[in-house]
């Protein structure tokens, strides 16, 4: 009797020994395994076949927790590589194999032929032992084996079952984890794809857009250019024929009349040509119109020699609605100086336009022989003019005149300009 009971551990030490032997060889399989399916393979195939079991099937539970596909198996439902002969769906709480699912509680059945729950699958075999693959007390899976002898399976059996279903659980719950965060991350590349694509279409779109604009700006420039152009030609134009009208005029007042209007006239042609000839279609550089028109004065009196013009400007441009009346007023002044300051005499003549504070000021000075101001207060058309002018550009203008020449200050807002 001893002899046999020492037999019979030596039995259950090498039983042991070999199921530590396949769950160790099981658990580094387990390492390599990426999806639900290679686990469920591994579980038949290198853990249940490596038991000598005849037959195993394993179950995983779907989504909606009412159905057992079956994933894997060992025996006659796997007749080559990765394949499952006909495999069956058990419905949740039907069967061996459900009613375990239901209750989440393993079960070994040594005698089917006496549970009205046995369902045949490819054969009629005499025992079953199924095991829950739990997960936070939840079934997810099934490992279930069959055999041709009643009573095959032991507590043994039931305990091995019991550890690989755990091991599978926990790998399961891994590769569950790893799948839903590359589901996360392919949603995400798809969102940054999307989002990448939706991008580049719309700086496409601008950049089109941009294009157009470019183009339309281009064709309104070339219109403007044009049109600046075409009025400069006709204020032109219209200056010739008051010079012809002048020439064939026996009168002195209406010939001095007609070349003031000319010299008014060439003051505003000089902004267009300015907008035609520059770079800038909303701005005049102030310096070279302000050059531009008393050039043109000048040269109309014959006095270019005889008189120092001397232009000081700190602005560098003006916008067109500033530059007409500023270019008038310019005009007026210096026409003024020539006529009643130098006359006939040599001088000199200087015009600044400077910021000073929150205000624009022009001055025009000569050392002529000076201005009489009582003239402001005569109704004149030029001092008319002027008075216009100022309030066109909001400002305030005063003379100062004496023995050493005049001099005339006009101040209005700086607004962008300073």
């Amino acid at each position: 009797m001893i002899v046999v009971h020492k037999i019979g551990e030596i039995e259950g030490l090498q039983r042991k020994a070999f199921y530590l032997e396949v769950i160790s060889s099981f658990a580094a399989k387990l390492l390599g395994a990426n999806s639900s399916d290679d686990i469920a393979w591994l579980v038949a195939k290198h853990a249940v076949g490596k038991l000598g079991y005849v037959d195993c099937i394993v179950y995983l539970l779907d989504e909606k927790k009412s159905r057992l596909y079956q994933r894997a198996a060992h025996g006659p439902k796997n007749p080559v590589a990765f394949d499952i002969e006909n495999p069956i769906v058990i419905k949740m709480g039907k069967g061996i194999v459900g009613s375990v699912a239901k209750t989440g509680v393993g079960e070994i059945v040594g005698d089917t032929s006496l549970d009205a729950r046995y369902i045949i699958d490819d054969e009629n075999r005499a025992s079953e032992i199924t095991i829950p693959i739990l997960a936070k007390n939840e079934v997810i899976g099934i490992i279930d084996s069959e055999h041709p002898d009643k009573n095959f399976f032991s507590q043994d059996d039931f305990e091995v079952l019991t550890t690989i279903a755990s091991m599978t659980s926990a790998k399961l719950g891994q590769v569950k984890i790893q799948e839903e965060l590359q589901m996360h991350k392919r949603l995400l590349e798809d969102k940054v794809k999307a989002k990448t694509q939706q991008l580049q279409r719309t700086i496409l779109e601008l950049r089109k857009s941009n294009r157009e604009i470019l183009d339309r700006d281009k064709e309104k420039e070339i219109l403007l250019r044009e049109i600046h152009h075409r009025v400069k030609n006709n204020l032109q134009i219209l200056t010739s024929l008051m010079n012809l009208q002048a020439s064939v005029s026996n009168n002195d007042v209406v010939k001095g009349m007609l070349k003031e209007c000319q010299r008014r006239i060439l003051s505003m042609a000089a902004i267009h040509e300015q907008l035609y000839m520059g770079g800038n279609m909303a701005e005049i550089e102030v310096r070279s119109y302000i050059v531009q028109i008393t050039d043109s004065i000048l040269h109309s009196f014959g006095a270019s020699e005889r008189v120092n013009l001397i232009i000081n400007v700190g602005v560098s441009s003006f916008d067109i609605a500033t530059s007409i009346p500023l270019g008038l007023m310019v005009n007026e002044l210096v026409v003024n100086a020539l006529k009643h300051g130098f006359k006939d005499v040599a001088g000199e003549l200087s015009i600044s336009v400077n910021c000073e504070g929150d205000s624009v000021v022009l001055i025009v000075r000569d050392n002529g022989l000076g201005f009489d101001t009582s003239a402001k207060k005569s109704g004149s058309l030029g001092m008319e003019l002027i008075k216009i002018l100022t309030e066109q550009l909001e400002g305030e203008v005063t003379f100062d005149s004496g023995e050493s020449g005049t001099t005339c200050r006009l101040a209005f807002p700086a607004k962008q300009f300073c």
